[in-house]
């Protein structure tokens, strides 16, 4: 009796009571798109001094990587984005997810102020540098960031080889980070977000309801997270198309008696085969969306736009302060200007993207 005794309790600790999960974490930041299968490159730098144009010629100066900066000092500061020919490349990103990005410029080091016509330029294969050619301005959003998109149409900037720069400078107020980004962001449409393989085929398909969110893998099957007012996970089931079964089964879970966390013990009433497959379509969604339900947390669209395939670089420049006690007085920051090369000696020139900072993405015929 004693020995069966000890034998069930071993066997209530292994088998805790089986229940759904009622939170759910998972990363929301989006994944930064491959260099390699993007169809735009991104570039941000600092300068010693404004940028100068003439001739069909840009030159600028990249600080030293040890510069170090004074409260009340300007400072100068580019970013360029370089659209890859499509008729040269093969991108491997479909044009659905990346036309109409937005670049966001933002800086915690000092004020942006926007970036009008005259200090906007673009270069097109073995053209000269052009000023204000097509070339969408940046403007101050609600949040002090500066934006502009990039559309699609006859007149955009996709697949043309064309290589944009803006230039700009702010007065130091402390250290800090001058960054860029240039993000497309994902469509929610009538058939939900969909989320696409490189080959262009649907990988899965999730549509926020009423009740929860529902992630579908075509001609396999869904699993549905039903949520609560407070989007908190209440519970998941699974439906496969082909199953025995016609209606959605719950995830029933056991808790680790060591490690903690938990692990599937059942999905409803599926057996054998359609058990096997149900659990491999719960934990392919489990993983691909970085999905875990053992530590406080919410169900939101973020976590699902976050795994999409849609463009996302960024790049940034470190403003560092020095740690005397030197303060420059306020300075007048007069727009930068613009003049031959022989008002800015000792510039380097500059040809493609941002060469002369050091900054080359490696390109490929093949974009793999």
């Amino acid at each position: 009796m004693k020995k069966i005794l000890t034998l069930v309790l071993a066997l209530a600790l292994v088998f805790a009571l089986a229940a759904p999960a009622l939170a759910i974490t998972g990363d929301t930041s989006p994944d930064e798109t491959n260099p390699s299968s993007a169809p735009v490159s991104l570039d941000v730098e600092l300068f010693t001094a404004p940028e100068a144009f003439g001739g069909g010629t840009l030159s600028i100066s990249r600080v030293a990587s040890n510069k170090m900066y004074i409260v009340n000092e300007v400072a100068y500061w580019g970013v360029a984005l370089e659209f890859y020919d499509k008729t040269e490349y093969d991108f491997n990103m479909q044009p659905r997810d990346y036309k109409d990005s937005v670049l966001t410029i933002s800086c915690d080091a000092f004020a942006l102020k926007t970036v009008g016509s005259g200090h906007t330029y673009s270069k097109t294969g073995s053209d000269k540098v052009k000023r204000n050619q097509g070339v969408p301005g940046l403007s101050l959003n609600d949040k002090d960031k500066l934006t502009t998109s990039f559309p699609s149409g006859k007149d955009g900037l996709w697949g043309t080889g064309t290589t944009v720069y803006y230039f700009g400078q702010g007065v130091v107020t402390g250290k800090g980070l001058l960054k860029a980004e240039i993000a497309k962001t994902p469509s929610w449409g009538g058939d939900g977000l969909e989320i696409y393989k490189s080959n262009g085929s649907i990988l899965y398909t999730v549509k926020d309801e009423t009740d929860g969110f529902r992630v579908t893998k075509p001609e396999v099957g869904n699993v549905f997270f039903e949520v609560d007012s407070d989007d908190e996970v209440t519970g998941i089931f699974v439906f496969l198309e082909d199953g025995e079964l016609t209606q959605a089964q719950e995830v029933e879970f056991k808790k680790k008696t060591s490690g903690g966390g938990s692990i599937v013990l059942a999905i409803g009433d599926y057996e054998d085969d359609d058990l096997e497959d149900a659990i491999d379509l719960y934990n392919g969604v489990m993983k691909f969306f970085g999905f875990n339900y053992d530590a406080e947390g919410r169900l939101l669209r973020k976590h699902f736009e976050s795994k999409c395939r849609a463009l996302y670089l960024k790049d940034q420049a470190t403003i560092n302060l020095y740690t005397g006690s030197i303060v420059i007085p306020d300075p007048e920051v007069a727009p930068p200007k613009t003049g031959d090369a022989a008002s800015v000696m000792g510039f380097v020139m500059i040809a493609l993207a941002l060469a002369a900072a050091g900054v080359v993405v490696a390109k490929k015929k093949i974009r793999a």
